[in-house]
């Protein structure tokens, strides 16, 4: 939901469908955050020791839900946000503040753990597997991972869409949440992380020992 009471219209004339497009941009730089990592290690052939790099990741996903639960926002998010946001057209940079931009980009990054965690290896597999065939793989791999950051971007401006469209009541609760929900979030981020790192910890790495 967004943090704002009510729409407000840019003061000068931008592009058709600026607000699309800027969504679009910041969810997309936010999947794109964790999915780059996560291809280059997969390209790089680090298969044997990714049960490493999966407790990794669930400790990452704790010290993020962790930090949103105590500051409601990801500080190192929010950093990189502000640089990408510094870069935009001022006009633009005045219509859509960092604070909201900023949200399109922790949307991203937690679209990418919601699909980590139902789906742990369709980055990895998706794409190091391609790019593993050579040649020709490598280009195929490459347009995977623009392909996956494009629909993580869409799939948030779909659900930025779809509350839009309801009227002023999501709003509303939006701008009278905004302290709450992403603590709520971190909560459940951390105890979901923590669990996932200890079974990860008692299960496959003690028993790969």
């Amino acid at each position: 939901m967004p943090r704002e009471s009510r729409y407000e219209e840019p003061d000068e004339v931008l592009l058709p469908g600026s607000g699309v497009l800027l969504t679009l941009l910041g969810a997309g730089f936010g999947f794109a955050i964790w999915a780059v990592p996560i291809s280059l290690m997969a390209v790089a052939g680090l298969g044997s020791i990714w049960i490493w790099i999966e407790v990794g990741l669930a400790s990452l996903l704790t010290y993020h839900g962790v930090r949103t639960l105590t500051k409601g926002r990801i500080p190192e998010i929010d950093w990189i946000a502000g640089k990408l946001h510094s870069l935009l057209p001022q006009a633009y940079r005045e219509w859509r503040k960092l604070s909201s931009f900023s949200d399109d980009v922790h949307l991203g990054i937690w679209l990418a753990w919601l699909i980590w965690l139902r789906t742990p290896d369709m980055v990895a597999q998706g794409v190091g597997s391609v790019a593993s065939t050579g040649g020709f793989g490598v280009i195929l791999a490459l347009a995977m991972l623009v392909g996956l950051i494009l629909a993580a971007g869409l799939s948030i401006v779909l659900a930025r869409g779809i509350i839009g469209i309801t009227g002023p009541i999501p709003r509303t609760l939006g701008s009278l949440s905004v302290g709450i929900r992403p603590r709520a979030w971190g909560l459940a981020s951390a105890m979901l992380g923590g669990w996932l790192l200890v079974s990860l910890v008692v299960g496959p790495l003690i028993g790969s020992l």
